[in-house]
């Protein structure tokens, strides 16, 4: 069977933390267009196409003629406490040529295109069932942090007495930014396979947005990325 990747944005209408999260912009485009942009640039792709159960998002991605088409949920995939796997499952009966899906989240608007294409080469090349995008942990390291048992702290895992920060061994953190994998992972019901291969992102493109101050962090690295880009492309004129 030839390999048929499809990329899926998804895009709920809801979210409490906050309100109209998908279509808020940062660095000039809202997080929906972020998507997007890095799906549109990817060489890796057969097709994408943002899942949604919003009419405003609905429109917002028409009005762009970007993907194949917007897929509409059904009434009962909408709600909080809908996982992205239950969407992407109610999916594959109408995409029997798939053999690899991939997330991309608009809350990680710092993803690029590349960052897509290096988490397909790797699954691809058949390293793994699933890949998932990282970050390395390094202040928040596990081995420095506590949980509080009858009012005090205990160490929630061991400290190697005597190490430093750099010396700590590495521990990676989802950064919610890509998920590929292969379509028997989804048909069981899920996004993260039995053999996940790691791919590392450096952290000013693993800004995840949750908050109204991730939305200010990575307003300010996307304006500054446009803004250096401009001057490289400044500079390489010959007439500058």
């Amino acid at each position: 069977m030839p390999v048929h990747v499809l990329g899926v944005i998804p895009a709920r209408g809801g979210s409490k933390g906050i309100v109209g999260k998908n279509l808020r912009e940062v660095g000039g485009k809202t997080l929906v267009e972020w998507a997007m942009e890095a799906a549109r640039g990817s060489e890796l792709l057969s097709d994408w196409v943002v899942n949604t159960d919003d009419g405003e998002i609905q429109g917002h991605v028409t009005s762009h003629r970007d993907p194949s088409f917007v897929w509409l949920r059904p009434d009962g995939l909408g709600g909080d406490n809908i996982t992205t796997a239950a969407v992407i499952q109610q999916m594959l009966p109408f995409f029997p040529q798939v053999t690899h899906f991939v997330i991309i989240q608009p809350t990680s608007p710092l993803r690029t295109a590349h960052d897509i294409d290096g988490c397909l080469r790797l699954l691809l090349a058949g390293h793994g069932d699933s890949v998932v995008s990282v970050e390395v942990v390094e202040d928040r390291h596990p081995a420095r942090m506590y949980r509080e048992v009858g009012g005090l702290l205990e160490p929630y895992s061991d400290e190697p007495p005597g190490w430093l920060r750099q010396g700590l061994p590495p521990v990676y953190h989802r950064n919610g930014a890509v998920y590929t994998f292969e379509r028997v992972v989804i048909e069981r019901g899920a996004v993260l396979g039995n053999e996940m291969v790691p791919y590392l992102m450096p952290a000013e493109r693993s800004v995840n947005i949750d908050t109204e101050l991730d939305l200010k962090i990575a307003d300010l690295l996307l304006r500054e990325r446009d803004e250096y880009r401009e001057l490289a492309g400044t500079l390489a004129d010959p007439d500058y």
